[in-house]
C-alpha cells in the first residue's frame, strides 16, 4: 500500500517550533509560567469576551503577529538546518503570504484614508466651486500696444505655450466628462468584489475556528508556532482593510456626486478662454509677420533702386530692363494687380 504523504502541519510538526520536547518544551514550560504570572495573553490572543446574548464567552478575534515578529521567525526558520527536508518551503510560505497579506492591508489603509479625505472635504470643494462659477470668466490678454511692441519671436514663443496648454485644457475637459461613466463601472466593480470577499472571509473564518479549536490558550499565545494559522489570520486582515477600502471609495464617489459637473463646467471654462487668448496672440502674430514682411519687401526695393542709380547712364539697356520688370512686378501685385483682379473676378464666378 503506498505510504501517504505527510500534511504540511504533520511536517512542519516535526521541527522544534512545534514538537514537545527539548527546546521546544522547555520554551512552552516558559509561555505557560508567563501566563500564569502576568494574567492576560497577548495582543494576537486576547481574552475571551462575554457574548451579549447568552452571557457565555466567546473568543475575541485573533489579531496576526506584527511583520517585524513574522520575518523574524521566518529568516530564523530559513537558517535551520535541523528541519526535515520538504518542511521549510511549507513554512517559509505560510509565512511570506502572511507578510505580502500585512502589506497589502497597509496599502488598503492608505487609499482608504484618501478616500475619506476626499469625502469629508467635497463641501469645503463644492461651495468653493460654486463661488468661482458664479462670477464672470476673465480673459487675460495683453494691451494692443504691448501686442504691437512685441517681437515676432516673443509672440511665437507665447502662442507655442498658450496652444500647449490648451490642448491639455481640452484633455481634461474630456476626461471628466467620462469620468461619471468610469465611476458608474467602478461602482459594479467594487460591489462585485466586496461580495467575493465576504464569500472568501466566511471561509477563512471556519478554517480559523478549526485550527482555534485544537489549540490551547498557551499555543494561540504562541502564534508563530503555527504558520498556517498565521497566513490565514493575515490573510484575514487584508480582507477586512479591502472591504473597508472599498466601502469609502463607494462612499467618496457619493459625496463628491455634485462635485463632478461642477469640475467639468470650470474646464470648460478655462478651454474657451485659453481659445480665446490664442486667437489674440495668434493675430498679433500674423500682424507681425505681415509687418516684416512688407518691411522686407520695402528694403529690397530701395536696393533695387539704389542698383538703377549705379547703372543710370552707363548702360541704358539694364536700366530699360530693370524698369520694365519693375513695371511687371507692379502689375501683378497690390490692390490693382492683375492677381488681384483675377481673383476678384474668380470670386464673383463661384
Amino acid at each position: 500500500m503506498q505510504q501517504r504523504e505527510p500534511a504540511i502541519d504533520e511536517r512542519a510538526a516535526r521541527h522544534p517550533i512545534c514538537r514537545g520536547g527539548g527546546a521546544g518544551a522547555r520554551g512552552l514550560v516558559f509561555v505557560l509560567l508567563v501566563v500564569f504570572l502576568c494574567g492576560p495573553l497577548p495582543l494576537h490572543a486576547q481574552a475571551p469576551v462575554a457574548d451579549g446574548e447568552s452571557g457565555a464567552a466567546t473568543p475575541a478575534p485573533l489579531v496576526p503577529p506584527k511583520f517585524d515578529a513574522i520575518k523574524a521567525r521566518r529568516d530564523a526558520v530559513a537558517e535551520d538546518r535541523t528541519i526535515d527536508e520538504g518542511t521549510p518551503a511549507a513554512i517559509l510560505a505560510f509565512f511570506d503570504a502572511a507578510m505580502a497579506s500585512l502589506n497589502k492591508a497597509g496599502q488598503f489603509q492608505s487609499a482608504r484614508t484618501r478616500f475619506e479625505s476626499e469625502a469629508n472635504s467635497a463641501p469645503q470643494k463644492i461651495e468653493a466651486l460654486d463661488e468661482e462659477l458664479s462670477k464672470p470668466a476673465e480673459v487675460t490678454i495683453p494691451p494692443e500696444e504691448e501686442l504691437a511692441e512685441a517681437s515676432l519671436a516673443f509672440l511665437q514663443a507665447e502662442l507655442d505655450k498658450l496652444r500647449a496648454d490648451l490642448q491639455l485644457a481640452r484633455a481634461e475637459h474630456q476626461r471628466l466628462e467620462k469620468e461619471a461613466e468610469e465611476r458608474d463601472v467602478r461602482r459594479t466593480v467594487i460591489a462585485e468584489r466586496l461580495a467575493a470577499i465576504t464569500q472568501e472571509e466566511t471561509e477563512l473564518a471556519d478554517d480559523i475556528a478549526a485550527a482555534r479549536a485544537a489549540l490551547s490558550p498557551a499555543q494561540l499565545a504562541a502564534l508563530l508556532e503555527h504558520p498556517e494559522l498565521v497566513a490565514n489570520v493575515a490573510r484575514r486582515t487584508e480582507l477586512e482593510a479591502e472591504s473597508a477600502m472599498l466601502t469609502a471609495e463607494r462612499r467618496s464617489y457619493d459625496a463628491r456626486r455634485p462635485l463632478l459637473p461642477k469640475r467639468v463646467e470650470r474646464a470648460a471654462r478655462r478651454v474657451k478662454i485659453l481659445g480665446q487668448q490664442v486667437a489674440t496672440i495668434e493675430a498679433a502674430a500674423t500682424r507681425r509677420n505681415a509687418e516684416q514682411a512688407e518691411a522686407a519687401a520695402r528694403a529690397a526695393k530701395a536696393q533695387e533702386e539704389e542698383l538703377l542709380q549705379g547703372v543710370n547712364g552707363k548702360y541704358p539697356e539694364l536700366r530699360a530692363m530693370a524698369e520694365r520688370n519693375a513695371a511687371l512686378t507692379a502689375s501683378r501685385s497690390g490692390e490693382d494687380g492683375w492677381i488681384e483682379q483675377l481673383e476678384e473676378v474668380q470670386g464673383k464666378v463661384r
